[in-house]
């Protein structure tokens, strides 16, 4: 008779605490799912390779950014597979807060100095009322500073670009992004003044600290209206490809990479790739960038 008694005083106490352990995970999971949380590092760098990413420089931060690409490959020997020669550009980037950026750079291509604006209207997040992808907005600005006989007009020198990026981090080993642009540009007497490229990339993790990036920018072909003196753009240019690596490295993110652009301004490598990887006239490259804090300390970005 103890024994029964001891016994259902120890199963009426077990359902009693089984009871109010449920409860508290039944109620846990309800308050985590009543909220989300932003999914981060879609991709580790501001830039895939040429191309912007849908990521912001942390805010109240400042980046110097370096992007090098060296000669074609197939010269071999001769100019030490393209390392006699070299386009490099240098840029400052400035993260505003947590949803906006905008940078200042200047590169040896056609001595172009370039602005850029970039703005989150909507972060992918996980949860409840959870966004399925990112969106983001990209407005740069170019300007050619070489010198020209006979001169060529201020407007003529300016290009602008708009660009839409719409990305999806998948899972934790891959991600992709669309890039729908549009290039203003009046330079050189272009049989057209606008043109419409859609880009499109993707990583995958090869490790925690290294990525695989490539990078591909399709021109939609236009009518060519047969002007007199006006060039066709599409006769000796070509889609944009880029295959890369991101190696993290902790203070700043190295990229090695292979291209058919050299130029690394929007209106350059959308419309003046004047390379093919048919050819082998490929070039080697990297980005490396540098983060300093500004005022407050910036937040620490993870791989």
């Amino acid at each position: 008779m103890k024994f029964n008694i001891i016994f259902l005083i120890i199963y009426f106490f077990s359902i009693n605490v089984f009871s109010q352990e449920s409860l508290e995970n039944i109620l846990s999971e309800i308050d985590d799912s009543e909220s989300s949380s932003a999914v981060t590092s879609t991709f580790k760098s501001t830039r895939i390779i040429n191309g912007h990413s849908v990521e912001l420089a942390s805010p109240k931060s400042l980046e110097f950014r370096i992007a090098h690409r060296f000669g074609p490959i197939n010269n071999g020997f001769y100019d030490i597979f393209g390392l006699d020669a070299a386009t490099i550009k240098m840029s400052f980037e400035y993260g505003i807060n947590d949803k906006m950026m905008a940078g200042f750079g200047r590169s040896s291509y056609q001595k172009s100095y370039d602005i850029f604006f970039k703005i989150a209207l909507m972060k992918q997040t996980k949860g409840v009322n959870s966004k399925p992808f990112s969106l983001y907005y990209v407005n740069s600005e170019s300007i050619n500073t070489l010198r020209y006989d006979p001169k060529i007009s201020f407007q003529n020198r300016i290009s602008y670009s708009h660009q839409l990026l719409l990305a999806k981090k998948i899972n934790d080993n891959f991600a992709f992004q669309l890039s729908p642009s549009l290039v203003f540009s009046d330079f050189e007497n272009y049989d057209k003044h606008s043109f419409f490229i859609v880009g499109a990339a993707g990583k995958y993790m090869l490790s925690k600290r290294m990525a695989l990036n490539v990078e591909y920018f399709y021109r939609l072909k236009h009518e060519n209206d047969n002007s007199v003196g006006y060039i066709n753009i599409f006769e000796n240019n070509y889609n944009s490809l880029s295959i890369g690596i991101d190696i993290e490295t902790g203070g700043h993110v190295f990229q090695l990479h292979f291209s058919n652009s050299s130029p690394m301004i929007e209106k350059g490598f959308l419309l003046e790739t004047n390379k093919k990887w048919s050819d082998g006239t490929i070039h080697f490259g990297f980005n490396i960038s540098r983060e300093f804090s500004i005022g407050k300390k910036s937040s620490t970005k993870e791989w």
